[in-house]
C-alpha cells in the first residue's frame, strides 16, 4: 500500500500543478498568451484523478482505524477528521470546476472562476497538511502559500513543456514568468522554512538525517539544486535564445519538468515517512531505517551525540557533486544536448545526498 500512497501523493501534485499551470495560462490576452495544446477534455480528466488521488490520504486513515467495519470507519473520518473535512470540500471544488468548465472553450469569466476554484483546492490541501494540524491557521496560511508557489512555478513549465506546440509569444510570456519564478521561488524558501521547522528544528537538520524522514527531506532539498540551476541556465541560454531551435528548448524544459516530478516523488515520499518531532524518541520507537543501518552500521535505537564532521568520503562526494556542476552547465551553454541535462542533474543530487550523509558522524 505503501507504493501505492507514494504514487497518489505524486499524482495529486502533479495533477494541482499542471491546474494551476493550466488556468493561469489561459488568463493571459491570447494575442499574448503561448499555443497550449491540453484540451478541456484532459483538464477534466486531471481533475478527477486529482480528487480520486486525494482520496487515497482518507483511505489511509479508514484502513489504519477500522475496527467497526468498513463504511461506519469512512463515515466517521469524513464527517469528524480535518482529512474527511478536506475531502469534502475538494470534492466540491471538483465538481464545481467540472460544471465551470463543460464547455469546450472558455470564456474569461468561467477561466477567472476556474482559478478561483483551483487555488480553493490548494488551499484545502493546505488544511489537510501536517502544518495545519500542529499550527492550526498560521500552519494552514504558510503552507497554501508554499505550495501555491510550488505549483504556480512547476504548473506553467509543464504547461509549456510537455503542451505547447509552437514557440509563439514564448519571449512575451518568460519576460514575466522569469521574475515570477524567481518571486515564488523566495517563498518557497522561507515557507519551506517554517514548514520544516514545525517538525524538525532548523539546528536539528543534520541530526535529522539518521532517520527515514530526514533523509528524505534531505533527498527532495538535493533534487531542488538541479533544477534551480538548469531553470536559471536555461532561462538565459536556452528557452529565450533564438539560438536554440524549438524542439531543443521545449525539450530541455521537459527536462527540467521530468526532474520536478521527481521532486514531488520525493515529496511524496517525505509524506510516508514518520515525523520526527524528537529525534531521539523516534529512533527509540522506530529504528534507524534500512539506509542509517547501512552508513551507520553501530546505530541502532539510541546515540549520545550526532556532529557533522565531513570525512575524505563525503569531500570526495562533494567534488563528484561540482563535478556534475560544471558539466551541467557547459551542457546547457554549448551544446543542443538535452537528455543529458537531466542525467547530470541527478548526478548532482545523488552525489550531494551521499556526500551530506557521509558528512556526518554519530557518537553512541
Amino acid at each position: 500500500m505503501t507504493a501505492l500512497y507514494l504514487i497518489g501523493d505524486t499524482l495529486l501534485y502533479g495533477c494541482l500543478a499542471l491546474l494551476i499551470g493550466f488556468f493561469s495560462v489561459q488568463l493571459i490576452p491570447r494575442s499574448y498568451r503561448p499555443d497550449v495544446s491540453l484540451s478541456i477534455r484532459w483538464v477534466r480528466m486531471l481533475i478527477v484523478l486529482m480528487l480520486l488521488s486525494f482520496s487515497l490520504s482518507v483511505l489511509r486513515i479508514v484502513l489504519y482505524l477500522e475496527e467497526i467495519g468498513f463504511w461506519i470507519t469512512l463515515r466517521s473520518v469524513l464527517l469528524t477528521f480535518e482529512a474527511g473535512n478536506a475531502w469534502i470540500l475538494m470534492a466540491l471544488w471538483s465538481v464545481l470546476l467540472l460544471i465551470v468548465i463543460n464547455r469546450a472553450s472558455l470564456s474569461p469569466g468561467r477561466i477567472k472562476l476556474g482559478v478561483f476554484l483551483v487555488m480553493a483546492m490548494v488551499v484545502t490541501f493546505a488544511w489537510s497538511g501536517h502544518a495545519s494540524s500542529i499550527k492550526g491557521a498560521e500552519g494552514m496560511l504558510v503552507h497554501s502559500i508554499h505550495a501555491l508557489a510550488v505549483f504556480i512555478w512547476t504548473g506553467g513549465l509543464l504547461i509549456l513543456g510537455f503542451w505547447s506546440p509552437s514557440d509563439r509569444n514564448w519571449g512575451i510570456f518568460l519576460e514575466w514568468f522569469k521574475p515570477l519564478v524567481t518571486l515564488c521561488f523566495l517563498l518557497i524558501v522561507g515557507s519551506g522554512i517554517y514548514l520544516m521547522s514545525v517538525v524538525v528544528q532548523v539546528e536539528e537538520y543534520s541530526d535529522s538525517w539518521i532517520l527515514p524522514y530526514g533523509q528524505a527531506l534531505l533527498w527532495k532539498h538535493v533534487l531542488i539544486l538541479p533544477v534551480l540551476i538548469i531553470g536559471i541556465m536555461n532561462g538565459k541560454w536556452s528557452y529565450a535564445s533564438p539560438e536554440r531551435s524549438f524542439e531543443v528548448r521545449r525539450m530541455r524544459m521537459r527536462m527540467e519538468g521530468i526532474l520536478i516530478l521527481l521532486l514531488f516523488t520525493a515529496t511524496a515520499w517525505l509524506g510516508q515517512q514518520e515525523p520526527p518531532h524528537s529525534i531521539k524518541d523516534t529512533l527509540q520507537s522506530s529504528g534507524a531505517g534500512p539506509l542509517s543501518g547501512f552508513l551507520f552500521p553501530s546505530l541502532r535505537f539510541t546515540y549520545s551525540d550526532i556532529r557533522f564532521e565531513p570525512t575524505m568520503i563525503s569531500l570526495f562526494l562533494m567534488a563528484i557533486s561540482l563535478l556534475f556542476v560544471g558539466l551541467l552547465v557547459y551542457v546547457i551553454r554549448s551544446t543542443q544536448d538535452s537528455i543529458k541535462t537531466l542525467y547530470l542533474g541527478l548526478g548532482v543530487s545523488i552525489s550531494l545526498f551521499f556526500a551530506a550523509l557521509y558528512s556526518i558522524s554519530v557518537y553512541l
